[in-house]
């Protein structure tokens, strides 16, 4: 063999090893999660992604609140409704935080349509024990009565504070993580009620200038400065090219006033940009694109001759698209019935990465989360919970759990 074939052969031979590094190292990276937390509404449990070990813990139980059995019976006080809500993991600093009622479950009340004085609960998601219970305002403080209250809780994006809104008031009370104690209390004069409102799956962006919604309310943002808060709609529609606009024709739909509108819903938000979807009038066909919560750009449409379900992947470069159709189960009710074929799509170029077809995945079914910066997805299956590998496909049955988190309603999932 000659000097420069052995060269070229020895150059060809590195490159097949940066590449077998590069995808060992990727596939290392998609792997690094050990663990899986899901909080419904009276539970958390933690799963083992590599061994399958479960642990559920009951939480009423672990904050002092033993259930009783009353709860059980015909005719229950409101109290047995006992359940956490707006749900934080902090998962880098072992914290569980939710809103619930001090009542203990199954107390009778003096008045039914009262739940109770609530509080945020704390604790150690190592052995899930009550770290700190913060007791937030009562009704007087706030100017409204007990049965109107609503709270609504949202942590910074440093993690160092709490937000804790009480609508249909203009205040907020903010929390130190360290010391749990309340360090402010911002009364947001000249807004609206809304604004102090923080619906679940909410969350700052970097530099704590924006509160992004969450759920259905994903295309609404929150601008935050010099301690006011203003709720915002970001319209999913107005930074649409005129290509993306013309792609976009048949899923306009006419109003009964004859004006022609583009009925654009948020299904996932991540790192500030938000996944929009429309479909068309017989549902045959979807399309989705995003838009940049601070910006308003929008990227191009991705049309599909499908109907489907979608997720945000990575910090949002991605998104993955859930085939299915809608089914009736019985009488009027619908229901979202999954093929098991999935596809990755490219937000930038709007291309296709790669597909898969997988049948663990055909049915009802939904994406509880996502693997921050990953494609590592927590999937129900009924109460059955699966993960799945976005890159590869893959699936990994991991447990049955009665209780499961409802995402952009109700709960936490978070991988660690």
């Amino acid at each position: 063999m000659t000097g420069k074939a052995q060269k070229l052969l020895l150059a060809w031979f590195a490159l097949i090893c940066a590449v077998h590094v590069f995808h060992s190292a990727k596939s290392e990276a998609q792997s690094s999660s050990n663990s899986l937390y899901l909080v419904g509404a009276t539970e958390a449990a933690r799963l083992d992604l590599h061994t399958g070990a479960k642990t559920v813990w009951l939480l009423p139980k672990q904050v002092g609140l033993e259930k009783e059995d009353v709860c059980s019976a015909g005719h229950v006080p409101h109290s047995c409704d006992w359940s956490a809500s707006s749900t934080i993991l902090d998962l880098r600093r072992k914290r569980l935080y939710f809103l619930a009622p001090m009542t203990k479950p199954g107390e009778p009340l003096s008045n039914e349509e009262d739940i109770g004085p609530f509080a945020v609960w704390i604790l150690d998601t190592a052995k899930m024990t009550l770290l700190k219970r913060v007791d937030v305002s009562g009704p007087e403080s706030v100017g409204t009565t007990s049965d109107l209250l609503q709270y609504s809780m949202i942590q910074s994006h440093d993690g160092k504070q709490v937000f804790v809104g009480y609508w249909p008031t203009l205040i907020i009370d903010v929390f130190d993580t360290v010391t749990f104690r309340k360090t402010s209390r911002i009364e947001n004069k000249g807004g609206q009620p809304i604004d102090t409102s923080f619906s679940p799956g909410s969350y700052f962006l970097s530099g704590e200038k924006f509160i992004i919604g969450g759920g259905m309310n994903a295309d609404f943002r929150t601008s935050v400065e010099d301690g006011r808060f203003r709720q915002e709609l970001v319209d999913p529609r107005t930074q649409l090219s005129p290509y993306a606009s013309k792609t976009l024709t048949e899923f306009l739909k006419t109003e009964v006033d004859g004006r022609k509108v583009l009925p654009a819903i948020p299904v996932s938000s991540r790192n500030g940009e938000t996944l929009i979807t429309v479909a068309n009038s017989d549902s045959t066909r979807a399309a989705f694109w995003t838009v940049d919560m601070e910006t308003g750009a929008t990227s191009p449409p991705v049309v599909l001759n499908y109907l489907a379900r979608a997720e945000l992947l990575d910090s949002g470069e991605k998104f993955a698209v859930f085939q299915g159709e809608f089914t009736h189960k019985s009488g009027s009710e619908v229901r979202f019935e999954r093929t098991g074929h999935v596809a990755i799509y490219d937000v930038t170029t709007a291309g296709l990465v790669h597909e898969f077809t997988k049948q663990d995945l055909a049915g009802e079914g939904t994406v509880l989360c996502v693997a921050q910066g990953g494609s590592l997805a927590a999937y129900a299956h009924g109460h059955e919970v699966l993960s799945l590998d976005l890159n590869t496909g893959s699936t990994k049955r991991l447990a049955t759990i009665t209780d499961l988190p409802q995402p952009g309603y109700l709960g936490g999932c978070a991988f660690e």
